[in-house]
């Protein structure tokens, strides 16, 4: 896969269309493995403070729609947000192989939530239960409260998602640090 077959994935004609929420959404949910260097191309061309932007609405929204005892995954995803939003600003500030290491940790969520069946779902009423991604058992929860059936999500294989180290940019402490002072 190439930075043509890419756009033509998420049916754009160049990564500066990038500014959608489904534009991420596609991104990171589609099937299929792909190299995180078919990446590098497109995340040039995108504005990476509206990316940054679009991760921290797409994982909020993840977030507010875990099932109870998604307590753990929660967790896991609020620090791979940090991460991905530290890395789009690393690339932002022109850190050197930031590019790089921004699109090898989107691809290697992008494995673990979409790709690896890592959650056991269970119907409640007929007691079948499956593997699924991440991706899918959140999507099952979502639909389940819509059509009204009763599913129950077991996380344990994908809790050993490890995330890679935060990196907190001075720029970071300093605006957190304003929107204390200024609540």
């Amino acid at each position: 896969m190439d930075r043509s077959d890419l756009l033509n994935m998420l049916d754009l004609e160049n990564g500066s269309e990038f500014t959608y929420f489904e534009n991420l959404a596609d991104l990171l949910e589609t099937d299929g493995e792909r190299p995180p260097e078919a990446l590098v191309p497109l995340l040039e061309e995108v504005d990476m403070s509206v990316f940054s932007e679009l991760l921290e609405n797409y994982f909020d929204d993840l977030m507010d729609h875990l099932p109870n005892n998604g307590v753990d995954i929660y967790n896991i995803l609020e620090a791979e947000k940090r991460t991905l939003v530290s890395l789009s600003g690393n690339v932002l500030s022109g850190e050197e192989d930031s590019l790089r290491r921004l699109s090898d940790e989107l691809e290697r969520f992008h494995t673990w939530f979409s790709l690896t069946e890592n959650c056991v779902c269970s119907n409640d009423e007929t007691n079948e239960s499956r593997m699924m991604p991440l991706r899918d058992a959140l999507s099952q929860h979502r639909l389940s409260g819509l059509d009204g059936s009763s599913w129950s999500f077991d996380f344990d294989e994908a809790l050993g998602y490890e995330v890679e180290d935060y990196i907190v940019s001075f720029e970071e402490l300093a605006e957190s640090g304003l929107e204390s002072e200024e609540r």
